[in-house]
């Protein structure tokens, strides 16, 4: 994951660094606008899609997922899950507070709290579900069944990159540096990973 991790890096020091461009605020805007014209039960959705995205339960289910790992003898992997997801948002706490961009106006109150970029939700989530994707895909034969994981990855990101906005608590360049973060901390996971194991069969 050397070249998608470099991709993601640059998207993110590209959208920090622009976060006070006019093209930026357009951008920002154009999808608050199209978001809100949105059928009313999407917005239902977003608020129930993102109690998933929030820290407690994605660490939570990151811990499951490594001790079923721990419990099945690949130590490794439920390290490497865990370091990829508490990683993820202690990485994004020191991110916002060196930013510290100011949330949306108008936001209502949905158990959000912190500065807005990037978004932690974001940044947890892609950490998360990335680093649970390439363990599954880097163990499947199947060159189809890899590009289901992918496709699966890529969905549950655009979802929740789309309900954050939706519910008017991020911009979408928070979740879009969020989830460019996410995929590059797991970038650097996977190569933590590799090594560990290259260090192991010596």
């Amino acid at each position: 994951m050397k070249w998608p991790g470099w991709i993601a890096a640059t998207v993110f020091v590209a959208v920090a660094t622009g976060l006070n461009t006019p093209q930026m605020a357009a951008l920002d805007q154009s999808v608050f606008r199209g978001l809100a014209a949105a059928p009313a039960p999407f917005l239902s959705f977003a608020y129930g899609w993102d109690l998933a995205g929030k820290a407690l339960p994605t660490l939570g289910i990151a811990a499951l997922l490594a001790a079923l790992a721990w419990r099945a003898g690949r130590r490794r992997d439920a390290g490497f899950l865990m370091l990829a997801a508490a990683g993820a948002w202690g990485v994004n706490g020191a991110l916002k507070l060196v930013v510290e961009r100011p949330r949306p106006p108008g936001m209502p109150d949905v158990g959000t709290f912190g500065s807005s970029f990037p978004s932690g939700h974001a940044m947890g989530t892609t950490a998360l579900y990335a680093a649970l994707a390439w363990l599954l895909a880097s163990r499947l034969q199947r060159p189809g069944a890899r590009i289901a994981v992918w496709l699966a990855l890529a969905v549950w990101l655009t979802l929740t990159a789309l309900t954050r906005p939706a519910l008017g608590v991020h911009y979408f360049s928070d979740v879009l540096a969020g989830t460019a973060a996410g995929l590059a901390w797991v970038a650097l996971c996977v190569s933590w990973h590799a090594r560990s194991m290259g260090n192991e069969c010596q």
